[in-house]
Protein backbone atom coordinates (compact mmCIF):
# COMPACT_ATOMS: atom_id res chain seq x y z
CA UNK A 1 0.00 0.00 0.00
CA UNK A 2 1.29 3.48 -0.90
CA UNK A 3 0.66 6.43 1.43
CA UNK A 4 2.18 9.87 0.67
CA UNK A 5 4.55 8.27 -1.85
CA UNK A 6 5.81 5.84 0.79
CA UNK A 7 5.31 2.10 0.65
CA UNK A 8 3.71 0.66 3.76
CA UNK A 9 4.12 -3.06 4.25
CA UNK A 10 1.67 -4.72 6.56
CA UNK A 11 3.33 -7.39 8.73
CA UNK A 12 2.25 -10.89 7.85
CA UNK A 13 0.29 -12.73 10.56
CA UNK A 14 2.07 -15.85 11.79
CA UNK A 15 0.40 -18.53 13.90
CA UNK A 16 2.36 -20.23 16.64
CA UNK A 17 0.75 -23.36 18.07
CA UNK A 18 1.56 -24.36 21.64
CA UNK A 19 1.09 -27.97 22.73
CA UNK A 20 -0.13 -28.79 26.22
CA UNK A 21 1.19 -32.13 27.47
CA UNK A 22 -1.51 -34.75 28.08
CA UNK A 23 -1.42 -36.14 31.60
CA UNK A 24 -3.32 -38.20 34.14
CA UNK A 25 -5.96 -36.45 36.24
CA UNK A 26 -4.26 -34.91 39.29
CA UNK A 27 -6.95 -32.66 40.77
CA UNK A 28 -5.39 -29.45 39.41
CA UNK A 29 -6.02 -27.23 36.38
CA UNK A 30 -2.31 -26.86 35.51
CA UNK A 31 -0.84 -28.44 32.37
CA UNK A 32 2.71 -28.27 31.02
CA UNK A 33 3.21 -26.51 27.68
CA UNK A 34 5.69 -27.20 24.86
CA UNK A 35 6.27 -25.55 21.47
CA UNK A 36 4.06 -27.11 18.81
CA UNK A 37 4.50 -25.52 15.38
CA UNK A 38 4.74 -22.25 13.48
CA UNK A 39 2.61 -21.57 10.37
CA UNK A 40 2.79 -18.95 7.59
CA UNK A 41 6.54 -18.28 7.92
CA UNK A 42 8.10 -17.34 4.59
CA UNK A 43 10.89 -19.79 3.71
CA UNK A 44 14.30 -18.29 4.44
CA UNK A 45 13.06 -15.79 7.05
CA UNK A 46 14.85 -16.04 10.36
CA UNK A 47 12.28 -15.93 13.14
CA UNK A 48 12.35 -17.66 16.52
CA UNK A 49 9.71 -18.12 19.19
CA UNK A 50 10.70 -17.19 22.77
CA UNK A 51 9.10 -16.84 26.19
CA UNK A 52 6.74 -19.79 25.73
CA UNK A 53 4.89 -20.18 29.03
CA UNK A 54 5.91 -23.36 30.89
CA UNK A 55 2.34 -24.04 32.02
CA UNK A 56 -1.22 -23.35 31.03
CA UNK A 57 -4.60 -23.61 32.74
CA UNK A 58 -7.50 -25.87 31.85
CA UNK A 59 -10.53 -23.85 30.83
CA UNK A 60 -13.60 -25.01 32.72
CA UNK A 61 -13.34 -28.22 34.70
CA UNK A 62 -10.18 -29.93 35.98
CA UNK A 63 -11.72 -33.37 35.41
CA UNK A 64 -10.61 -36.09 33.01
CA UNK A 65 -11.70 -35.73 29.40
CA UNK A 66 -10.50 -35.40 25.82
CA UNK A 67 -9.94 -32.22 23.82
CA UNK A 68 -10.04 -29.84 26.78
CA UNK A 69 -9.32 -26.16 26.15
CA UNK A 70 -6.23 -24.57 27.70
CA UNK A 71 -5.37 -20.92 28.24
CA UNK A 72 -1.82 -19.58 28.59
CA UNK A 73 -0.28 -16.31 29.69
CA UNK A 74 0.34 -13.99 26.76
CA UNK A 75 4.15 -13.97 27.03
CA UNK A 76 5.16 -15.67 23.77
CA UNK A 77 7.18 -13.42 21.45
CA UNK A 78 8.89 -13.53 18.07
CA UNK A 79 12.60 -12.68 17.78
CA UNK A 80 15.19 -12.73 15.03
CA UNK A 81 16.25 -10.48 12.18
CA UNK A 82 12.98 -10.95 10.28
CA UNK A 83 10.56 -10.94 13.25
CA UNK A 84 9.40 -7.38 12.53
CA UNK A 85 7.82 -8.63 9.31
CA UNK A 86 5.28 -10.66 11.29
CA UNK A 87 2.50 -10.26 13.83
CA UNK A 88 1.99 -13.09 16.29
CA UNK A 89 -1.20 -15.12 16.61
CA UNK A 90 -0.68 -17.59 19.46
CA UNK A 91 -2.98 -20.64 19.60
CA UNK A 92 -3.08 -23.60 21.98
CA UNK A 93 -3.94 -27.15 20.95
CA UNK A 94 -6.52 -28.92 23.15
CA UNK A 95 -5.27 -31.42 25.73
CA UNK A 96 -6.41 -34.82 26.99
CA UNK A 97 -6.66 -35.38 30.73
CA UNK A 98 -6.61 -39.12 31.32
CA UNK A 99 -8.31 -41.14 34.04
CA UNK A 100 -6.20 -42.39 36.93
CA UNK A 101 -6.04 -46.16 37.23
CA UNK A 102 -6.62 -47.27 40.82
CA UNK A 103 -6.05 -50.90 41.77
CA UNK A 104 -7.76 -52.01 44.97
CA UNK A 105 -6.90 -55.43 46.38
CA UNK A 106 -8.20 -57.16 49.52
CA UNK A 107 -6.91 -60.13 51.50
CA UNK A 108 -8.39 -63.60 51.51
CA UNK A 109 -9.00 -65.60 54.68
CA UNK A 110 -10.48 -68.95 55.67
CA UNK A 111 -11.30 -70.86 58.82
CA UNK A 112 -13.33 -73.72 60.22
CA UNK A 113 -16.86 -72.83 61.30
CA UNK A 114 -16.92 -71.59 64.92
CA UNK A 115 -20.05 -69.38 64.91
CA UNK A 116 -17.96 -66.16 64.83
CA UNK A 117 -17.71 -63.83 61.79
CA UNK A 118 -14.68 -64.20 59.53
CA UNK A 119 -13.18 -60.91 58.32
CA UNK A 120 -9.89 -59.87 56.73
CA UNK A 121 -9.04 -56.18 57.09
CA UNK A 122 -5.92 -56.04 54.89
CA UNK A 123 -6.07 -54.16 51.60
CA UNK A 124 -3.75 -52.33 49.22
CA UNK A 125 -4.13 -49.39 46.85
CA UNK A 126 -1.97 -49.46 43.73
CA UNK A 127 -1.69 -48.09 40.23
CA UNK A 128 -1.93 -44.31 40.16
CA UNK A 129 -3.88 -44.24 43.45
CA UNK A 130 -6.46 -41.65 44.39
CA UNK A 131 -5.71 -37.91 44.41
CA UNK A 132 -4.94 -36.87 47.98
CA UNK A 133 -8.07 -35.81 49.84
CA UNK A 134 -10.61 -37.18 47.35
CA UNK A 135 -11.29 -40.41 49.27
CA UNK A 136 -10.97 -41.43 52.90
CA UNK A 137 -11.84 -44.26 55.25
CA UNK A 138 -10.84 -47.12 52.95
CA UNK A 139 -11.92 -50.38 54.58
CA UNK A 140 -12.87 -53.94 53.78
CA UNK A 141 -16.53 -54.85 54.22
CA UNK A 142 -16.49 -58.64 53.80
CA UNK A 143 -17.82 -60.70 56.71
CA UNK A 144 -18.92 -64.34 56.77
CA UNK A 145 -20.26 -66.58 59.57
CA UNK A 146 -21.14 -69.70 57.54
CA UNK A 147 -22.47 -72.90 59.00
CA UNK A 148 -21.07 -76.24 60.15
CA UNK A 149 -23.13 -78.01 57.45
CA UNK A 150 -21.37 -76.79 54.32
CA UNK A 151 -18.58 -74.61 52.86
CA UNK A 152 -19.47 -70.92 52.35
CA UNK A 153 -17.51 -68.25 50.47
CA UNK A 154 -17.96 -64.58 49.66
CA UNK A 155 -15.81 -61.78 48.22
CA UNK A 156 -13.97 -59.52 50.64
CA UNK A 157 -15.33 -56.22 49.30
CA UNK A 158 -13.70 -52.82 49.80
CA UNK A 159 -15.38 -49.46 50.28
CA UNK A 160 -14.38 -45.83 50.87
CA UNK A 161 -15.90 -42.43 51.57
CA UNK A 162 -15.92 -40.00 48.65
CA UNK A 163 -14.74 -36.47 49.41
CA UNK A 164 -15.97 -33.18 47.99
CA UNK A 165 -13.63 -33.22 44.95
CA UNK A 166 -14.29 -36.85 44.02
CA UNK A 167 -15.72 -37.45 40.53
CA UNK A 168 -16.05 -41.10 39.49
CA UNK A 169 -15.18 -40.35 35.84
CA UNK A 170 -11.66 -39.30 36.90
CA UNK A 171 -10.84 -42.87 37.90
CA UNK A 172 -10.73 -46.31 36.36
CA UNK A 173 -11.04 -48.58 39.39
CA UNK A 174 -9.89 -52.18 39.15
CA UNK A 175 -10.68 -54.50 42.07
CA UNK A 176 -8.91 -57.72 42.98
CA UNK A 177 -11.08 -59.01 45.80
CA UNK A 178 -9.92 -61.70 48.16
CA UNK A 179 -12.27 -64.50 49.21
CA UNK A 180 -13.58 -65.30 52.69
CA UNK A 181 -14.24 -69.00 53.20
CA UNK A 182 -15.76 -70.87 56.14
CA UNK A 183 -15.64 -74.69 56.14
Amino acid sequence: RIVDNNAQITPRPITVWLSPVSRKYDGTTTVNITFGSMEELIPGDRVSVVDIPATGTLTGTKDAGNGKAVTVANTTKLTGPDSGNYTLNCQVYPVDILQRTVILATESAEKLYDGQPLTAVGYSVGGDGFVTGEVSNLHTTGSLVGSNDDKFSCPNEIDYDKGIGYVAENYQIIKYLGTLTVY
